[in-house]
């Protein structure tokens, strides 16, 4: 009975132990949360000070270095030029931190409505009819490669698609697909963004061009 009486203890023992463990970690894992939160306000708030200051020095610096080098004895010199060049390529990151600031602010610039309509009513362009792409476009402007190429082509040409825009590093798999379903279909392998602008962009412009409401039964019937 004495025996019994302490394997009881000791198992109270124990599992108290590994209740206050447990407990331990619980706290320490809430001070390391606490800790990244803390992080995380001081850096944005000294984000939301330091930026806009940074673009501002930063901006009145590059423009007088710019000043100084097209305008004083310097601009003799060809290093000035590219110093120049260098200042004002670092006033256009300046510019682009200052819009990723204006999210901070809850003034999201180009999330506003309105912008990408005026990009495409004051430029006019008409997209080339019957023509499609598909693939990945990062930052720099590069078209990458996408799978699922015998679906894609086929799902075009059921729709009525006559050209399709893949990247260059599709080609293969387009060579890989029976001839009998790439009938009557012009394919244009691109590397570039720009080189998709030159095929889907026509030089005639869009007649009585006007905004989107976002009326979507209004936009197909024309009406």
């Amino acid at each position: 009975m004495l025996n019994s009486s302490l394997n009881d203890l000791n198992y109270d023992t124990s599992f108290a132990t590994g209740n206050l463990s447990t407990l331990d970690d619980h706290d320490r894992s809430i001070n390391i949360q606490q800790q990244l939160h803390w992080a995380a306000a001081v850096l944005q708030l000294i984000q939301l000070y330091y930026t806009p200051v940074l673009v501002i020095l930063g901006s009145i610096g590059n423009i007088i270095s710019v000043f100084v080098f097209f305008n004083t004895k310097l601009r003799k010199q060809s290093s000035s030029y590219y110093l120049a060049a260098l200042a004002i390529s670092d006033t256009g990151f300046l510019i682009t931190q200052f819009i990723s600031w204006l999210n901070l602010v809850d003034l999201p610039l180009f999330k506003k409505s309105g912008y990408c309509q005026m990009t495409i009513y004051t430029s006019h362009k008409k997209v080339k009819d019957c023509l499609t792409m598909t693939g990945e476009i990062t930052l720099r402007s590069e078209v990458l490669p996408v799978g699922g190429i015998n679906e894609k082509i086929l799902a075009a040409k059921r729709v009525g698609m006559k050209e399709i825009i893949l990247s260059s590093k599709n080609k293969k798999d387009v060579q890989a697909i029976k001839a009998i379903y790439r009938e009557n279909l012009i394919f244009h392998y691109v590397d570039s963004v720009d080189q998709v602008y030159q095929l889907a962009l026509q030089e005639n412009k869009i007649a009585n061009a006007k905004f989107w409401d976002g009326n979507l039964a209004e936009a197909i019937t024309g009406q």
